[in-house]
């Protein structure tokens, strides 16, 4: 393991602070490297975007399991549909059940506001 080298990437991106959602995605940035969450965040949502462009759910339920539990049981916690790897909810599915979600968790919440941002 001592060995092995080492191959690392740095990628950087721009945002015009002129343009308000791209001011507030800086103020976001810095609160998030403040709390040690910036990489994690870059990486799990670049992983979230390219899954649902794929047309798949894999990635956000590993993120997010209570929508999948949600999608599954519904707001009762009756068995909504059956759980079937065939029966996938649309985004016009899950975009309601996720705003209806209540939740005081930070990464819920950015991961609600990033939806409106998604291009498909």
């Amino acid at each position: 393991m001592g060995g092995e080298n080492r191959f690392r990437l740095q990628f950087k991106f721009w945002l015009d602070v002129n343009k308000p959602d791209e001011e507030a995605l800086a103020v976001l940035c810095e609160d998030l490297k403040r709390r040690g969450l910036y990489t994690k965040t870059i990486r799990d949502g670049i992983n979230l975007v390219e899954d649902l462009r794929n047309g798949h759910l894999d990635v956000l339920f590993a993120l997010y399991p209570w929508v999948k539990e949600l999608i599954v049981y519904g707001q009762g916690g009756a068995l909504a549909r059956p759980a079937s790897p065939m029966v996938a909810p649309s985004l016009d599915e899950l975009i309601p059940l996720a705003i209806t979600q209540s939740s005081d968790d930070d990464a819920t919440d950015n991961f609600l506001d990033s939806l409106d941002s998604l291009e498909f």
